[in-house]
């Protein structure tokens, strides 16, 4: 640290210490940084202390000196020494009350000070006296006119209606114009007026003698452009880029030299400036608010203005250096571009292309660059384009952000204006634009000098649409074509599309010429990923074609593919409300795809097909693919169809599908099971119960943007089954070996097919309704059934029904119950209590209600049509056969009315019938049948009674009062006994006693021609008492009398030939007698014969038949088991005298050969069919009397 004595001799402050002054309390403490003094208050001490603190390199260290007295000391006499004062003298303690300076001195300096203040505030308070004074003011007002008439151009001339001066303190001097206008010196038209105009002018320059303008203000202006600035006709070419430039340039230092005055520049400030006229394209341009700052080399420009209904923020920075150095920069934000018809140019919503609709427009930030550089160096100009981001609306509440900066440069040299690269974004998709354009005439392509070459460029891009489920594609694309403003046309004569799924190409046109401006394209791609074609497919391109394809195809290739893009631009006629439509077209050939169905319903794999838009439509053909379905079944699919329409007016759009489908029946039984055809809630079923091939057809109809109201998919599927089979019951029945077709849909299944019912032969057709649908159930299957087959579905028919039967089971319901119809031609009816037979080969049908309840079957309604027969009633059945029948009306004949009723007792029928009318013809039939039957076999045991008021027989007989009472063990009749009245009143008796060898018959009846011709024994006969009785004689044959008297013998035709045939040249009965014999009624006193009855058998032995005309003996069989007829006999005329001989003892009985033979007799023999016999005659026996005659006979 310094000495005193060393600082003595310096006469300054070591700069590096810091000297502390201490103060007495009622001081402020204040620090001066300029002499390193720091003034500290200490209130224990109140004497000043100076300390002085040393900083250095070893540290810093402290002086303090205590003044211990008050010394009165004088500043300012540069003879002393600051060692000579008192302050640096050594001091052992500080005076008490020792002032830095005495009073007196401070008041001298406080005068002093107040002094030069106030002669400081005198000058400007003078000098603003002077200026208000109005001393200056014409000089000024002449000055800031001169100043305003340079800033003007010299074709104008400015008129100024008054003017007043101001002062605005010493800041400036005012003048102020009011209603300042310019009008053009050669026509004398209004150019600019202002309400009020203000000239700013420096004060110090006004008190020189020589004001100066630095600043001007307008307000209230109005600019009139009288027509457009430079040349405008058309939109200009790219080449007039350089001479817009040259006019910017020259503008540029025209407002340098005019803002300008006496080498000093001039700011402007403007309100609310209008420009009008003819020269300004919207009519109007307000400008609200405008500052130019002007320094210099350097002008600066921030604006408001008002253009299209929008506010556009203006900043402009203008540099000069020289006239051919020059810059000029400027940004524009809110700059409204006209195509906010951009944002709904390619919505799909009809409200947004309604005429008349007026769209906001884009408002972008511009902004540019232009240089002009001394010596040959070419003018530079590039600017920029944002609109930010613009929302383009796709669909109601679908929408896709466009934004990117457009970079341009204009390129002398190549007369090109340039398109630097620029990211763009379209929602996810992004790119780097590039290109250019010139003029066509630039180009050396023939043109209109107006028309442009573009070239544009889309580098590093990536599609990857916000709806598409693939992943991004990379491509760079390139057009080339030409823009014919004039014309309203654009020809895009090449686009090109490179990426990583493929080439595609195309050219282009969009035409404005037209009432309906419109766009052209046509694009072409082969052997593209589909994934990528998914990519590239523009939004509002053939829409519903789409988004079909972007939700429901998926992998493969486009093999070939055609985009024919014709599309109006807008949507509607203007001044009508026609609507136009687009006449688009897209063709897509696609192999190996996925192609998703409906729903749930598994995609169809390996696909291959086409997809097709036209006229609104979008159709999917598939040609082939296969399902793979989550059990690890297929089908293959081909053969289909899906149809998308357009949208309707409702909002909806709905799809037609009818797509073939292959495969197993359990693939497709799955395959139906998925939304939306959802078969199995219809009724419930496991894929793998079924089995057996099929082909379907599914059809359905369904909306692809569903909505709240929106019908629910109507669906029909159509299958074609070959031997098919349900491995569980169906409905209680087990169904194999189906082959037909089968139509389900969401109301009802129709099945029509044909295989087996339980194993049993069957043709199904059936309706099912289906979820309470109102349709009526049917149910028709045609069972043919064999004896067997019947047996197992109801079994106890086997008594009634035997043969082949037909049924058609038509309807069933929940009850188990079904509706048949029965074909019975080809099947043998039996009513085999009271013998009725329907033999096959008659055409019969019944109908009934059957149902079958545990092992029970119910026959209800039962309704039997054959023509001439038919029946009505219901039968129960059970295992064990017939359990009971009820019929209400039988008519086995057309004049039978009776009715039958049947119920099991034990292991016995008991049948009652009664009636009115009965043709017993069938019943005498069976009971001649059953008396020769042998009775094999076990049957079931019947009682049956009846009543009947009139019962028809053969040879148009008839009984009334029939009353029968029959027992049947199973086997054979066992007791039958029937009384009537015949037609002539007489009574007739029948009865039947026993079975097989101890059997009884009898018969009794006092008209026993009438009789013989009911039972249809021999219908030739009248009268007669006729009494029979037969009885069993251990074995099956029946054997006894029948005997005949009192009756007659009407045409009897073999009779007849029997007297009149001739045998070779003998004589014939009647010609041996001399006498013919009357055969057309011959009375007989007595008939009587022994008679065997066996199974199939009927044998007579010792007939005689004794008349007064004629009679006869004879023996033989009546018929055997092949119906066969063989009676030998003799028929003797005469009967009556030719039998007298016979009577002579001895003589008679050889003569006439017995008691009951005559003298002249002729052998006979009746042999061959028992319904046609034929007749031999032995002519010899004629002639031979008596016993000799049996030589004759026939054996």
């Amino acid at each position: 640290m310094p000495s005193p004595a060393g600082r003595e001799k310096s006469g300054a402050i070591d700069p590096s210490a810091i000297w502390v002054i201490v103060f007495p309390s009622d001081y402020c403490a204040w620090f001066a940084t300029a002499s390193g003094i720091l003034c500290k208050v200490v209130p224990s001490n109140p004497v000043m202390c100076i300390r002085r603190h040393n900083r250095g390199a070893a540290g810093s260290s402290t002086t303090e000196l205590n003044i211990e007295r008050v010394h009165k000391m004088r500043f300012g006499s540069a003879r002393r020494r600051l060692g000579s004062l008192p302050s640096s003298c050594a001091q052992t303690a500080p005076p008490l009350r020792s002032p830095l300076f005495s009073r007196p001195r401070r008041r001298r300096r406080r005068r002093w000070l107040l002094g030069s203040l106030l002669g400081l505030l005198a000058v400007p308070l003078v000098l603003l006296g002077l200026l208000q004074s109005g001393l200056f003011a014409p000089i000024i007002e002449r000055e800031a006119v001169n100043s305003l008439a340079d800033l003007l151009p010299e074709s104008l001339e400015a008129k100024i209606e008054g003017a007043e001066f101001g002062v605005k303190g010493l800041d400036g001097i005012g003048v102020s114009l009011e209603k300042l206008v310019l009008t053009d010196k050669q026509s004398g038209k209004l150019v600019f007026s202002t309400n009020a105009m203000r000239l700013g002018v420096r004060a110090i320059s006004a008190l020189r003698g020589k004001p100066q303008v630095r600043s001007l203000s307008l307000s209230g202006v109005e600019i009139r452009l009288p027509g457009p600035i430079g040349n405008t006709e058309g939109i200009p070419a790219i080449s007039e880029i350089h001479t817009a430039l040259g006019l910017l340039f020259d503008s540029t230092n025209r407002l340098f030299e005019q803002t300008t005055v006496n080498g000093s520049p001039v700011g402007i400030e403007i309100s609310e400036m209008r420009l009008t006229g003819p020269g300004v394209p919207t009519g109007e341009i307000l400008v609200k608010k405008a500052e130019i700052l002007a320094r210099p080399r350097q002008r600066a420009l921030n604006a408001e203005i008002s253009f299209r209904g929008e506010d556009i923020q203006v900043l402009a920075i203008l540099s000069r250096d020289s006239p051919n150095d020059i810059s000029v920069s400027l940004k524009a934000d809110g700059v409204p571009l006209p195509i906010g018809a951009l944002r709904t140019l390619f919505s799909a919503v009809e409200e947004d292309h309604s005429p008349g609709l007026t769209h906001p427009p884009v408002l972008a930030s511009v902004a540019f660059i232009a240089r002009r550089m001394p010596g040959d160096v070419p003018d530079e100009l590039t600017f920029e384009i944002d609109p930010g981001t613009v929302p383009l609306k796709l669909d109601e509440g679908d929408f896709v952000d466009l934004s990117g900066r457009l970079k341009f440069s204009w390129m002398p040299e190549s007369r090109v204006l340039s398109l630097l690269e620029s990211p763009v974004r379209f929602g996810r998709s992004s790119g780097v634009l590039s290109g250019g354009i010139r003029d066509v005439s630039d180009s050396g392509i023939a043109g209109d000098t107006r028309d442009f070459q573009f070239e544009i460029l889309l580098n590093d891009a990536i599609s990857n649409p916000l709806d598409s489920p693939e992943p991004p594609v990379r491509f760079a694309a390139r057009s080339v074509g030409t823009i014919a403003p004039e014309e309203g046309k654009a020809e895009i004569s090449r686009i090109e599309i490179k990426s990583s799924a493929g080439y595609a190409e195309g050219v282009g046109t969009l035409d404005f010429t037209t009432a309906v401006p419109s766009a052209i394209f046509a694009l072409s791609v082969s052997d593209f990923d589909l994934a990528g074609v998914k990519q590239f497919w523009p939004g509002s391109v053939a829409r519903a074609a789409r988004r079909w394809v972007l939700s429901n195809l998926a992998g493969g290739r486009v093999v070939e593919g055609d985009f024919l893009i014709a599309e109006p631009l807008r949507r509607r006629v203007e001044g009508s409300d026609e609507k136009l439509k687009g006449d688009t077209e897209v063709s897509l050939r696609v192999e190996g795809v996925r192609f998703d169905v409906a729903g749930d319903i598994p995609p169809v794999r390996d696909a291959n097909g086409r997809v097709e838009f036209k006229d609104g439509e979008t159709v999917i053909l598939l040609e082939s693919g296969t399902a793979y379905l989550p059990s690890g079944r297929t089908a293959d699919a081909s053969d289909g169809r899906l149809v998308i329409h357009p949208k309707d007016e409702n909002g909806l759009v709905f799809a037609d599908m009818d797509v073939k489908v292959a495969g197993t029946a359990d693939a497709l039984g799955e395959l139906i099971s998925y939304r939306p055809i959802n078969a199995r809630e219809l009724r419930d079923y496991r894929p793998e119960e079924l089995s057996g091939e099929a082909d379907a057809r599914v059809q359905m109809r369904f909306a692809l943007n569903r909505r709240e109201g929106a019908p629910p998919p109507d669906w029909t599927v159509t299958l074609d089954v070959r031997n098919a089979a349900l491995s569980t019951p169906f409905e209680g029945r087990m169904l194999s070996e189906m082959s037909g077709r089968i139509e389900i849909d969401r109301r009802r299944a129709d099945i029509d097919v044909s295989g087996k019912i339980d194993g049993f032969p069957a043709e199904i057709s059936m309706i099912m309704p289906f979820g309470g649908a109102q349709i009526e159930a049917s149910r028709d299957i045609l069972l043919k059934l064999t004896d067997t087959d019947r047996q197992e579905i109801a079994p106890g028919l086997g008594d009634i029904v035997k043969g082949l039967t037909v049924l058609n089971v038509k309807s069933g319901g929940d009850d188990g119950h079904v509706s048949i119809d029965a074909d019975l031609k080809d099947a043998a009816l039996f009513l085999p209590w009271i013998g009725w037979t329907k033999g096959t080969g008659v055409q019969a049908e019944a109908s009934f209600d059957l149902v079958s309840n545990d092992g029970e079957t119910r026959i209800s309604d039962f309704s039997l049509d054959g023509g001439s027969f038919s029946a009505r009633g219901d039968i129960t059945t059970g295992p064990s056969g017939v359990k009971s029948a009820r019929f209400a009306k039988v008519s086995l004949n057309p004049t039978d009315d009776i009715s039958v009723s049947v119920n099991r007792k034990g292991g016995r029928l008991e049948i009652s019938i009664s009636g009115t009318s009965f043709d017993a013809r069938a019943l005498i039939r069976h009971i001649r049948k059953e008396l020769s039957a042998k009775g094999s076999g076990k049957g079931t045991p019947v009682d049956l009674t009846a009543k009947i008021a009139e019962v028809q027989g053969f040879g148009d007989e008839s009984l009334r009062n029939l009353e029968v009472v029959m027992r049947h063990d199973g086997t054979a009749v066992t007791e039958l006994t029937a009384s009537a009245i015949s037609a002539a009143g007489f009574p007739v008796n029948f009865s039947l006693r026993g079975a097989r060898g101890d059997r009884t018959v009898r018969l009794e009846a006092l008209d026993g021609g009438e009789v013989l011709r009911f039972l249809d024994i021999y219908g030739q006969i009248r009268g007669g008492v006729l009494t029979l009785a037969l009885s069993g004689n251990g074995s099956d044959r029946l054997s006894g009398t029948v005997d005949l008297n009192d009756f007659r013998v009407f045409d009897e035709p073999r009779l007849n030939a029997l007297v009149s045939t001739k045998a070779g040249e003998s004589a014939s009965i009647n010609e041996a007698i001399g006498k013919e014999i009357d055969t057309r009624e011959i009375r007989f006193e007595k008939a009587s014969a022994t008679v065997s009855l066996a199974p199939s058998i009927l044998e007579i032995e010792n007939a005689i038949i004794r008349g007064p005309e004629v009679g006869a003996t004879f023996r033989g069989t009546v018929y055997d088991e092949n119906e066969q007829m063989r009676i030998a006999g003799t028929f003797m005329p005469a009967y009556a005298i030719n039998s007298l001989l016979s009577n002579v003892p001895i003589v008679g009985l050889v003569l006439g050969n017995g008691s009951d033979r005559a003298l002249i007799g002729v052998t006979f023999l009746l042999a061959g069919d028992a319904k046609k016999p034929k007749i031999t005659v032995n002519p010899l026996s004629l002639i031979a009397p008596g016993v000799f005659r049996s030589i004759f006979e026939f054996r």
